[in-house]
């Protein structure tokens, strides 16, 4: 699968080359905060299949499980682009950044306990958790810090 997207003034851009390991919705309360809207559209997909350009900024903060949780946005629009830290395997791009919205189909909804009562999807459509295996759940623990990411 081949995409491309960046953020709202095209100073980051990206390029993926390959298949996606999950699609799906956010419906916890850190993604709902990050993208502005009532869930977050996940894409996630291994970082070497990823070419990345531009200068990003993040925010670390905590996530319900007590390990960090870090958000790449554009330092000059400020769109979210993708979460995930650096050096990880993986990282979740966010479909709304994609230059062509359609490649993104969800197979799975996450978080459905925090979702908004409006937001469902027909009933079977997808499969749904109301948490992740493992996790204790999603919650805004300690500070949330900005920094500029590494080049």
């Amino acid at each position: 699968m081949h995409v491309e997207g960046g953020c709202f003034c095209n100073a980051v851009r990206y390029v993926f080359d390959g298949e996606p390991l999950s699609k799906g919705l956010c419906h916890c309360p850190d993604c709902k905060k990050v993208t502005g809207s009532a869930f977050a559209a996940y894409f996630t997909v291994r970082t070497a299949d990823l070419r990345l350009t531009g200068r990003l900024a993040r925010t670390v903060g905590t996530s319900g499980k007590g390990t960090d949780t870090t958000r790449n946005f554009c330092p000059a629009c400020g769109t979210t682009v993708f979460g995930g830290g650096p050096g990880g395997d993986a990282i979740n791009l966010y479909a709304g950044t994609f230059d062509d919205p359609s490649l993104f189909v969800p197979d799975i909804a996450i978080y459905t306990a925090t979702r908004a009562a409006w937001a469902h999807v027909a009933p079977g459509a997808l499969p749904e958790l109301e948490r992740l295996p493992g996790h204790p759940g999603p919650s805004r623990v300690g500070q949330v810090r900005t920094e500029a990411a590494p080049s």
